[in-house]
């Protein structure tokens, strides 16, 4: 799924995601792993080296549920530039499958004020 998100230069993000089977039963994540990588363009290295943002969640909200969240906080925001970088979401399974659950253009725009506490 492509989407095209946006956050603030400096900001805090939560990314919430619920993982349902075909019926709308949740699918329990226990064992699971979930990945997101922004990275300033897509290219063909096969690892992360160029990316800005590299975030690997096992504990999730609650896993028998499905509930998982990807947080970003202002120190992982806090040195991106004002510009567009690309990102994925990636769930590894307790089985070693490996699925992209969403993946686009992440809009970084500047702050107008800073705020450091």
């Amino acid at each position: 799924m492509e989407i095209t998100l946006q956050i603030y230069r400096g900001d805090d993000k939560n990314y919430n995601f619920t993982f349902i089977d075909e019926n709308g039963a949740a699918i329990n994540i226990t064992g699971w792993t979930i990945f997101l990588t922004i990275k300033p363009a897509i290219d063909d290295v096969t690892n992360d080296d160029s990316a800005e943002i590299v975030k690997t969640v096992t504990s999730h909200t609650s896993p028998t549920d499905g509930e998982t969240t990807v947080s970003l906080d202002d120190t992982d925001t806090n040195e991106l530039n004002d510009e567009e970088y690309v990102y994925d979401f990636q769930a590894k399974t307790n089985a070693g499958k490996i699925m992209t659950i969403m993946h686009g253009i992440l809009e970084v725009t500047k702050e107008v004020t800073r705020r450091i506490s």
